[in-house]
C-alpha cells in the first residue's frame, strides 16, 4: 500500500536521523561557521609622504569580491579613484605634527563592512647646512687673535650631480669637525644620515672606504663629517621610514655633493744655494747682505728653492673631479727669534726684534729712553702678500706657485714651488752711540710647509668661499741661514763664517693630512715682517 510504504519510509528516515542527529533534532545555527569580513592596508609604501609626492596604497579585503571606499583627512588627499583596492594619496602640505593625517578604507561584502585606518605624515627635508671651521692661529704669536670666521654653506639638491658652486670640496685631512645640520618638518619625525659614493667614480676608487658621517646620538638632525676618504660622494639627509637608519626609495631626502681630495708626495727636489752669495757689501753708510733677487724663473740663484712633486687625486671616472678648485703653495714660518746682530766698537749692539710697539727711531727702531718693546715670540707667518693670513694664497710666500699640472690615468701630478732669499743689513755707525761697526752676525730659522686648500669658487686667493681658510700639510722641513763677518775701520769685510743655508727635519704626511696648526704651521697674521724692527738701546 502506498500509505504503508510511506509510513515505513518515514519511520526509517526518522530512525536514521535519530542515530546521527540526536533524536532527530536539527543542527543549531550557532555551529555554522562563516568567514568574517576583514580589510587591512599594506605596510608599504612609507607612511612618511614627501610634500608634493604621491604614494600608492593597497588594501586587502576578505572574502574577495567586495567593494572598497577610501577617505583621506589632514594634509593628504586622494588623487583619482577612491573605490578600488589601490588608491593614490598625495602629500598636499607639510604636516604640522607627526602622524597628523589619516587614510581610511572601508570594505563592504554582502552588506557587511570592515575598516582599517593608518596615520600619515607629510614631511619635508628642506636643506643641509654645513659649518666648516677655519684653521686657527698658533700661540703665542696669535695669542690675542680671534679665531677665523666659520665657513657656512647650504644644499637643497636632490639630483646626483657636482655643480662646483654647490659642492663641498675638502682635502682628505684631519681637519676640525665639519658640522652638518638637517632642516626638516614637522618636528618629531624619524630622520637619519648616510653617505654614498658617486656611481661614476673609477673602479679603483670604489674599492676604498667612504667618509664617516657620525649622527649625534641625542639629536639626529645633527651630524659630524670626517673627511677621511678619497673620491666623490653624496651625503644624504633623509626622513627615516624604516627607523633603522637605512635609506629607502620612498624616503624624502636632500643631498650634499662632497669631493674629497688626496695629495701624496712623489719627490722633494728642494735645494739650497750659496755659491752666488758673497760677503755683505758696503755703500751709502750701511752694510747690506743679499742672498738672491726673488726670481722664481732662476731658482738656482736664490737662497732656497722649495720644490716638490705631488700626486693629487679626487673622484669621477678620471680621478680629477673639481681639481680646478684645489690649490697648493708653500707657507713659510719664522720658527725662532731672529739673530741678526751688529756689534759696534765699545760693545754696543743693534739687533732685530719682533714687537707690536715701535720706538722713536726710523722704522720704529728703539733708542735709549724709549719704552721697552712688546716682544712677540714665533712661530710667525712669513709672507709679503697683501692682507696676509686671510685665506687662500695670502698665507703663502709671494713667489709660491703650482708650476705644472700633468694628467695621470687617475688624478694629476703637480709641481709646487717657491723661492726665498732673505737679506738684511746694518748702519756702519751706531745711531745712539756713534761708534763704528766691527761685526755682523746673520742667523735666521724657518720652517717651510707644502700646504693644500680648496676654494669652490675656483680662485686661489682669499675670497671667503669654502674652504679657503682650511689648510692641510703634506710636507715640511726646517731650514736655516747662518753667516758671520768682521768689518775693520776701513770697512773691509772678512768672513768669519761664510754664509750657509741648510735643510733639516724633513717630514712627510700620508693620506689623511694634518691640519696646518696641528703640524705646527702658522697661517694667520701678524707676520714677522709687520712686527720686525731693531733695538739700538744697548
Amino acid at each position: 500500500m502506498v500509505s504503508g510504504v510511506a509510513t515505513k519510509a518515514a519511520k526509517a528516515k526518522a530512525a536514521k536521523g535519530g542515530a546521527k542527529g540526536g533524536l532527530g533534532k536539527k543542527k543549531p545555527k550557532s555551529a555554522v561557521v562563516k568567514c568574517p569580513v576583514t580589510v587591512s592596508i599594506q605596510a608599504r609604501p612609507c607612511r612618511l609622504i614627501p610634500k608634493g609626492a604621491t604614494r600608492t596604497f593597497r588594501a586587502h579585503g576578505t572574502p574577495s569580491g567586495g567593494t572598497y571606499s577610501w577617505t583621506a583627512t589632514g594634509h593628504v588627499s586622494i588623487v583619482g579613484a577612491a573605490n578600488a583596492a589601490t588608491v593614490n594619496v598625495k602629500g598636499d602640505s607639510t604636516s604640522a605634527a607627526f602622524k597628523d593625517s589619516e587614510l581610511k578604507v572601508t570594505y563592504t561584502f554582502k552588506g557587511k563592512k570592515a575598516e582599517d585606518t593608518i596615520k600619515l605624515t607629510v614631511v619635508e627635508i628642506k636643506k643641509i647646512k654645513v659649518t666648516i671651521k677655519g684653521t686657527p692661529g698658533i700661540p703665542p704669536g696669535n695669542a690675542a687673535q680671534t679665531a677665523p670666521a666659520d665657513h657656512t654653506l647650504e644644499s637643497t639638491l636632490k639630483a646626483e650631480s657636482f655643480p662646483p658652486a654647490n659642492s663641498l670640496i675638502l682635502m682628505r685631512a684631519a681637519i676640525q669637525d665639519v658640522a652638518l645640520e638637517m632642516e626638516f618638518a614637522p618636528p618629531g619625525i624619524p630622520i637619519a644620515w648616510d653617505v654614498k659614493r658617486a656611481p661614476d667614480d673609477a673602479a679603483a676608487l670604489k674599492k676604498r672606504r667612504r667618509p664617516t658621517v657620525a649622527m649625534k646620538p641625542l639629536d639626529h638632525s645633527k651630524a659630524t663629517l670626517h673627511p677621511n676618504a678619497t673620491g666623490s660622494f653624496f651625503v644624504r639627509a633623509f626622513a627615516d621610514c624604516s627607523g633603522a637608519g637605512t635609506f629607502h626609495k620612498d624616503d624624502d631626502f636632500i643631498l650634499l655633493p662632497l669631493v674629497l681630495v688626496e695629495a701624496s708626495l712623489v719627490r722633494d727636489n728642494s735645494a739650497t744655494h750659496t755659491a752666488h752669495i758673497g760677503n755683505p757689501t758696503v755703500g751709502g753708510g750701511s752694510l747690506g747682505l743679499s742672498t738672491g733677487s726673488f726670481n722664481i724663473g732662476s731658482p738656482n740663484t736664490e737662497a732656497i728653492h722649495m720644490n716638490c712633486t705631488a700626486d693629487v687625486l679626487s673622484g669621477g671616472p678620471d680621478g680629477r673631479r673639481l681639481l680646478d678648485r684645489v690649490f697648493a703653495g708653500w707657507i713659510n714660518n719664522e720658527s725662532a727669534n731672529e739673530n741678526i746682530r751688529a756689534t759696534y766698537a765699545g760693545g754696543h749692539l743693534r739687533f732685530t726684534i719682533f714687537s707690536t710697539t715701535k720706538g722713536s727711531g726710523p722704522n720704529g727702531e728703539f733708542r735709549p729712553g724709549d719704552a721697552a718693546p712688546a716682544i712677540v715670540s714665533p712661530p710667525l707667518l712669513d709672507t709679503g702678500r697683501g692682507s696676509p693670513g686671510t685665506g687662500g694664497d695670502t698665507a703663502t710666500l709671494t713667489r709660491s706657485r703650482i708650476k705644472t699640472k700633468t694628467n695621470r690615468p687617475l688624478g694629476q701630478r703637480w709641481i709646487v714651488e717657491s723661492i726665498d732669499s732673505p737679506g738684511d743689513g746694518a748702519p756702519l755707525t751706531h745711531a745712539a752711540h756713534g761708534t763704528h761697526i766691527t761685526n755682523f752676525h746673520f742667523e735666521l730659522h724657518f720652517q717651510a710647509f707644502l700646504s693644500f686648500w680648496t676654494n669652490r669658487g675656483g680662485t686661489s686667493g682669499a675670497t671667503g668661499d669654502p674652504a679657503d681658510r682650511v689648510y692641510s700639510v703634506l710636507r715640511s722641513y726646517n731650514w736655516d741661514m747662518l753667516g758671520d763677518w768682521n768689518i775693520d775701520a776701513a770697512n773691509n769685510v772678512t768672513a768669519v763664517t761664510p754664509i750657509r743655508v741648510r735643510r733639516s727635519g724633513r717630514t712627510t704626511h700620508k693620506l689623511t693630512l694634518p691640519e696646518a696648526h696641528d703640524a705646527g704651521c702658522e697661517v694667520r697674521a701678524p707676520t714677522g715682517l709687520s712686527l720686525l724692527t731693531n733695538d739700538e738701546v744697548t
